[in-house]
């Protein structure tokens, strides 16, 4: 019997004699080849991620299926034939012959035959891309601009810690790509509203009314950085373009442009000279400074007042590193003035963000951010109408994809009676951002500012259809049937708003005022009292909330005298007067003191 080496042996020979090892040899060669090429034509194709994976498994079904064959079957001159065992060869083949010179090429015609209906295949695959329509038509909005949203970068890091770096990354693309004119961007709140949401990619970019969307992943491990990114077309949902990107963490900028001038080429955008420095304008070039900017604007877009004091501590440590890092000073200013409308003494705030705003500016005065934060606390503060006109109209000749600018600038022209332009600007702001809870709700509130009640009525609707939790959509639909004189509508709605939120000033105020329209003296009176107990808990006392209550009782004297503790204190109920003096306090429009008070923010009514 023989031994193990020796079979070993015997196997060995019957491989080389049936050209099993020839095979495997070409064929190995011929698979890295097609490998090789389909690599080279995945991207200018846009064949599907799972093509090159696909092939693989094609490639490896296929050498099983060519060794098999190129040890049962021969191919030659005779056609196809069993190979025959070693024995009867031996004994079939001519004395003048020997067996090693025999010409076989079953394995060589096998694996050529394999590896051509692999390519095949593959063709197959790519017919729909070949020949299907251009890339990218560049199909285009009725405005003559192409659509595209960014959805937030899906964090793949080992400790799943990097979400604020995810959606940084993202909204830096989303600011850089809003500076083209022949692009609509959608703002960050629409688009980062379908994050975690299981949703196929086209119906997404349904949603949102585009024709592309840019979505990726990032893997951060220490200063290591792997950042994926793929541009798909909604119309077929294949991939225009797709890159991988494995650097350091400090190539985080290069990345950025990289992908955003990836974009602009895909969807044969055409750059004028001023954007295409826009769309790779960099305001750090420090990591640290940057993460830290980062972590600031992730906290800051949670909009709550815990939010904004995590984002002041890495704006300020932002700024203590790169002491003229721009947007960290902007960002601050958007801080101090989202805080200061909840202040009765908001001074502080406001010559803190004042401050941070015009530092922002001596940097980069093209900063459209900056503008829209001075704007704001010349309008809610100074009561400085023409400044902060002047001031939102810079915003938006810088930007005008800026959809807090767009909404602040609306808010202003209603108050300076201009309603029509006020619709008009609310609704560029909605273009831009259909997707932010608060946009929806401002546009209800410039639709009632405008007399346009049902309409506001219609998109509060919309706004809680939206974002159930949403409780200024409910105040403010409160505030609409108040203004309808359905004061048992607008209870109704301000008790929810109180069961959503618990406690504040504004809630107590309008309660009372809308108790006591009904006839309700006792519970108007009862209202009066929650708000003394609230004060008593405050450092300061809101006084506009006081005005309405005493305006609902009909104690004029109180209604002045807490009118003129506002007007010190600058708060922002004042500043609103513009277009609200009329819907609350409609009985005293005539009183002379009424007409002063007016006078004196430069209101005319």
């Amino acid at each position: 019997m023989a031994s193990g080496p020796n079979k070993i042996a015997r196997f060995w020979q019957e491989l080389k004699r049936r050209k099993v090892i020839q095979v495997i040899i070409v064929y190995a060669t011929a698979a890295f080849v097609i490998l090789e090429l389909v690599d080279i034509i995945t991207e200018p194709l846009r064949l599907p991620e799972w093509t090159v994976a696909f092939i693989i498994v094609l490639l490896c079904v296929g050498f099983i299926i060519a060794v098999i064959l190129s040890w049962i079957y021969d191919v030659g001159p005779e056609g196809v034939k069993k190979t025959e065992s070693i024995e009867v060869a031996k004994e079939q083949e001519p004395p003048s012959v020997p067996v090693k010179k025999r010409v076989k090429v079953s394995g060589v015609i096998i694996a050529v035959l394999i590896v051509a209906v692999l390519i095949v295949v593959a063709v197959i695959l790519a017919y729909p891309k070949i020949f299907r329509k251009d890339k990218f038509e560049g199909i285009r909005d009725p405005d003559g601009k192409i659509s595209i949203a960014v959805l937030p970068f899906v964090d793949m890091s080992p400790n799943k810690d990097q979400e604020y770096f995810c959606e940084g990354m993202a909204e830096e693309i989303i600011n850089a790509l809003s500076h083209i004119t022949d692009l609509r961007v959608v703002a960050r709140t629409s688009a980062f509203s379908f994050k975690g949401k299981n949703m196929d990619i086209r119906e997404i970019g349904k949603k949102l009314n585009v024709e592309a969307i840019l979505e990726g992943s990032v893997r951060k491990s220490g200063d290591n950085l792997r950042v994926t990114a793929q541009l798909i077309n909604i119309e077929d949902g294949y991939h225009l373009w797709s890159e991988k990107y494995e650097r350091k963490l400090e190539d985080v900028f290069a990345i950025q442009d990289e992908i955003s001038l990836a974009i602009v080429d895909k969807l044969k955008v055409k750059l004028l000279s001023s954007e295409k420095n826009e769309l790779v304008k960099r305001y750090t070039e420090n990591k640290e400074a940057y993460t830290l900017f980062l972590k600031g604007r992730y906290y800051w877009n949670r909009r709550s007042e815990v939010g904004f004091s995590e984002a002041f501590g890495f704006f300020e440590r932002a700024i203590e590193i790169d002491p003229d890092y721009a947007l960290a000073y902007a960002g601050m200013a958007d801080c101090y003035c989202m805080l200061s409308i909840h202040l009765a003494r908001p001074e502080p705030f406001i010559r803190k963000g004042r401050i941070a705003a015009e530092k922002a500016l001596s940097i980069d005065e093209t900063l459209a951010e900056a503008h829209a934060s001075l704007g704001f606390i010349k309008l809610t503060y100074d009561w400085d109408w023409l400044g902060s006109e002047r001031s939102f109209k810079q915003a938006i000749h810088l930007n005008p994809r800026y959809p807090t600018a767009n909404n602040w600038y609306a808010v202003l022209l209603s108050i300076l009676d201009r309603h029509d332009e006020a619709i008009y600007y609310m609704m560029q702001a909605w273009e831009y951002d259909p997707g932010s809870p608060i946009i929806n709700r401002d546009l209800a509130v410039i639709y009632a500012w405008a007399g346009e009640y049902q309409k506001a009525l219609n998109q509060l609707l919309f706004t809680i259809d939206m974002d159930p939790g949403f409780a200024p959509a409910y105040f403010f639909m409160g505030n609409v049937y108040f203004w309808m004189k359905e004061y048992d509508l607008a209870i109704e709605y301000y008790k929810k708003v109180r069961e959503m939120t618990g406690e504040f000033f504004d809630i107590i105020g309008v309660m009372s005022f809308a108790y006591a329209k009904l006839g309700n003296y006792e519970a108007a009176i009862g209202e009066l009292n929650r708000l003394d107990s609230l004060a008593k808990t405050q450092e300061d006392t809101r006084a506009f909330e006081y005005s309405l209550v005493y305006a609902g009782l009909k104690n004029k004297d109180k209604v002045f005298e807490w009118l003129d503790i506002a007007y010190k204190n600058h708060e922002f109920g004042v500043a609103l007067m513009g277009c609200e003096a009329e819907l609350w306090f409609g009985d005293l429009l005539q009183e002379p003191r009424f007409k002063d008070f007016l006078t004196k923010i430069g209101i005319e009514k």
